[in-house]
């Protein structure tokens, strides 16, 4: 007697479509990692393409640095590669704290961001750059992470945020080397003592100590009430107020003012930077909490730091 009748072909036709499933996942899966293997590949051969040794001291850089009027200071080659990645192509690097001269020559001409990794090593790299290179803006990777790990995201994070070499001095700080300060504070001393022996038969004659007297105690005073807000502000001869700006914005603001400025008081760091860009506007005195990395003290720029104050 029959008592079933089984269609085997139909088992075996299930059988085959579920091994045909199984092997196509597996090919896909496959087929997609070996896309993406080979669109790094493509990407890291573009990108090593794309690096150049520049200058004489043929630092790792990116293409665009002759071109470009701001350049982006960083430690190493990594660190070049990873900002290619997502298109910043003028980085250069220093590869350790020995500056290359090409860099120090580099930043007198451009407009230059030092962005170095968030650990002790990138510290001390900032600290050489302020001593021998001209620096305008700061940005540091998150605490403990390198520049050359940083995703995308993190990245153009940290460069939004850089902040401008006067702040940067004044938020962590940072001192410059003696040798530096002391000169600096030396030539100041020479060029107040000299120019005051000579003025000095005229200023009284004409009541000009009263006059600087009244000055002192103005920057006193302003100094004071300044004290931790991170602002500064412009005076013309008059003692008159012009402007109060935000000390991250003290250099650009006093590059574009169109008024003559006698005297500038901020609750920051004095930066060779400040002071050049005092000198060419013309700036007879700046007041600061005190003298930060500055080589070179432009004769016609008086510095005032909180010491002289009291």
């Amino acid at each position: 007697e029959i008592s079933d009748i089984d269609d085997v072909r139909a088992k075996k036709k299930k059988q085959i479509i579920d091994r045909a499933k199984e092997l196509l996942s597996v090919i896909l899966e496959k087929s997609k990692t070996a896309g993406l293997d080979i669109s790094d590949t493509v990407r890291q051969a573009v990108q090593m393409e794309e690096i150049i040794s520049y200058g004489d001291d043929k630092c790792p850089a990116g293409p665009a640095l002759d071109t470009s009027d701001s350049i982006i200071v960083v430690e190493g080659r990594s660190d070049v590669i990873n900002l290619l990645k997502y298109g910043i192509k003028n980085a250069i690097a220093v590869e350790g704290t020995n500056i290359p001269q090409t860099v120090i020559d580099l930043s007198k001409e451009r407009v230059v961001t030092v962005f170095v990794d968030g650990d002790r090593g990138g510290e001390l790299i900032i600290r050489e750059l302020l001593q021998r290179a001209e620096v305008d803006f700061v940005s540091r990777a998150p605490p403990n992470t390198e520049v050359e790990e940083l995703t995308l995201k993190q990245l153009m994070k940290a460069l939004r945020n850089k902040m401008p070499v006067e702040q940067y001095l004044s938020v962590f700080g940072f001192d410059k080397p003696d040798n530096g300060e002391e000169e600096a504070k030396r030539r100041n001393r020479e060029e107040k003592g000299s120019r005051n022996d000579r003025q000095e038969p005229e200023a009284k004659e004409k009541g000009e100590e009263t006059v600087l007297g009244a000055e002192i105690q103005k920057f006193k005073d302003t100094l004071d009430r300044l004290s931790g807000k991170q602002k500064a502000v412009f005076f013309d001869h008059n003692m008159k107020v012009i402007k109060e700006v935000l000390v991250k914005d003290l250099a650009e603001s006093l590059k574009k003012s169109q008024k003559k400025v006698h005297a500038v008081v901020f609750d920051g760091v004095i930066s060779q930077r400040l002071l050049d860009i005092s000198a060419e506007k013309e700036v007879d005195r700046l007041v600061g909490l005190k003298v930060g990395n500055v080589i070179k003290a432009p004769a016609s720029v008086r510095i005032i730091v909180r010491e002289d104050l009291e």
